[in-house]
């Protein structure tokens, strides 16, 4: 009768090395005490040689043995316990295999245990190993605190390329500098520099800090520098780099250039520095290219040029429209008046003639027919070029006020008195007036006339007599009004914002870097958002 091997049992031997045929050879010697090899071949459907070599390591571990009988060799297993036996021993050398495992692995966490608190040293030399240590340093992304040996100006270093794209590297990344340094002529002019280079400079007498070369920290890096030789050695030490950032706070606390309420720095814990407002927005503006805010400052320039090009040509159309109305007005009007009426008066006794009550009673019928027209009056040329003198003013008769506050301001000034018939005007000064050309025909006097009412934009003609003139309608409306018409049709400031969104947006469009800068940006709020 047959005695199969359990799952588990044949799973065991596996795992104690035991192949599938040596498996199959041992089911066998279980169900029969001694068999040959070809015998065992012949029932496990395997070749002699095969079964050949199964019986030979088997033999080897002492699980079978074997006997002549008739002359044959014939196989058979040896008692239980040698197989049980081979697996103990199976068992305790996986043991050992595996506590050496684990004294290996304890030694070796042991030894980069103890190589992390060993101090590590880096050196660098020549230019490109000056530049590859400054970039290491700012790949530790955290505050740098320097030992700085002034001995140029800045624009006279000869790594000044290297830390102005150092600069702008730190400004983008945040990373603020703080200074110690020797004081002198050279470090004083260093340190009023400091608001433009997202830093801060203390200075120290040479009694208290002396150093001829650069020093670093940042992290548990102390860094020594020396630019002149083109040399760098980075050492990495935990416990050095804590005492050399206390000593640098002592140093800097200590205060020998005296800080106003100003201050670049506040440390309200130790954990928290702040940084003013005006190293921000000067450094903000250093960051960028001297060729970026030259083309900014250009289109800035090319904007505000454009927008007052636009805004004085709205103005010329809207004066002169303006003005042709009331040269309209006063043609149409012109011929109402009869000129012996205006030969008449003379003088200030003549208001109370019915010759001049006629003309007040038209000239005030003409402003009020007619919106925005602020003065109306009547002129006469007289012999001498450019000088006119008054003959009626729908602001001025007998009956009337002889002074009007026209800007109340409380105070009486010539041009707010009443004119009277024969009060001469000089108009030399406006070109209208001084070239004749108002006794020529129609005319428009759009310039900046300025009277106590403020500007003003006038149009008038000449009324003739048999063609010789004896006298000049003219009508006038205050500036006030006519910029409200100015400004419902165009607004520079806005026209000038607009202009600037495009020339910006243009320089954005050129720039694929601040694009893609632009565009992640978006992307993260867009993100941030659709997760709240």
């Amino acid at each position: 009768m047959s005695t199969p091997l359990p799952a588990s049992i044949e799973a065991h031997l596996k795992e104690a090395g035991f192949t599938a045929t040596e498996l199959l050879v041992l089911k066998k010697l279980l169900e029969e005490e001694a068999l040959t090899v070809r015998e065992i071949a012949a029932k496990t459907a395997k070749s002699t040689g095969i079964i050949d070599q199964a019986i030979k390591k088997m033999l080897s571990r002492g699980v079978v043995a074997r006997s002549i009988i008739n002359d044959q060799p014939r196989y058979h297993l040896l008692s239980l316990d040698a197989l049980i036996r081979l697996l103990n021993q199976d068992r305790a050398s996986k043991q050992l295999a595996l506590e050496r495992r684990q004294k290996n692995f304890e030694a070796f966490i042991a030894t980069v245990t103890a190589n992390r608190s060993r101090p590590d040293m880096e050196y660098f030399e020549g230019e490109e190993g000056i530049k590859t240590a400054y970039h290491r340093l700012l790949e530790q992304k955290k505050e740098m605190l320097a030992y700085a040996a002034i001995t140029c100006k800045e624009e006279e270093d000869p790594l000044r390329t290297l830390r102005l794209d150092l600069f702008r590297q730190r400004r983008k990344q945040n990373i603020f500098l703080r200074i110690l340094a020797t004081d002198s002529a050279l470090a004083r002019r260093f340190q009023s520099r400091d608001h433009f280079e997202y830093r801060q400079t203390k200075l120290l007498a040479e009694s208290e800090l002396f150093i001829p070369f650069e020093k670093i920290i940042v992290g548990d890096i102390v860094a020594c520098i020396d630019s002149a030789l083109q040399k760098a050695c980075f050492i990495r030490y935990p416990e050095m780099a804590h005492a050399e950032r206390g000593m640098f706070e002592k140093l800097w606390n200590r205060q020998s250039d005296s800080q106003t309420s100003d201050q670049e720095i506040v440390a309200e814990d130790k954990h928290a520095t702040f940084i003013s407002l005006k190293t921000k927005i000067a450094s903000y503006l250093r960051a960028f290219a001297p060729g970026y805010i030259a083309t900014f400052g250009f289109f800035c320039v090319l904007a505000l040029a454009a927008t007052y090009g636009l805004y004085q040509y709205n103005l010329a159309l809207l004066r002169e429209e303006v003005g042709n109305r009331l040269m309209a007005i006063a043609i149409t009007a012109a011929p109402t008046f009869d000129p012996n009426d205006l030969d008449e008066l003379h003088w200030a006794k003549d208001m109370k003639t019915a010759a001049y009550q006629r003309v007040f009673q038209k000239l005030v019928a003409l402003r009020n027919n007619n919106d925005k027209i602020t003065y109306a009056y009547i002129l006469r040329p007289t012999s001498r070029k450019g000088v006119f003198e008054f003959v009626a003013d729908a602001d001025s008769n007998y009956n009337l006020p002889f002074w009007v506050d026209t800007n109340n301001d409380g105070k009486e000034q010539p041009s707010e008195y009443a004119v009277a018939p024969g009060i001469q005007y000089d108009g030399s000064e406006f070109e209208a007036y001084a070239s004749g050309r108002v006794a020529a025909g129609p005319f428009l006097d759009i310039g900046n006339t300025v009277d106590q009412g403020g500007p003003s934009v006038g149009a008038g003609t000449p009324i003739r007599r048999d063609g010789k003139v004896v006298g000049i309608l003219r009508l006038d409306t205050k500036i006030d009004e006519f910029y409200s018409i100015v400004r419902s049709k165009f607004v520079p400031w806005e026209w000038f914002f607009s202009i600037m969104t495009i020339l910006a947006f243009s320089r954005f469009i050129l720039d694929k870097e601040v694009a893609k800068k632009f565009l992640k940006k978006l992307r993260f709020t867009r993100r941030s958002s659709s997760s709240v």
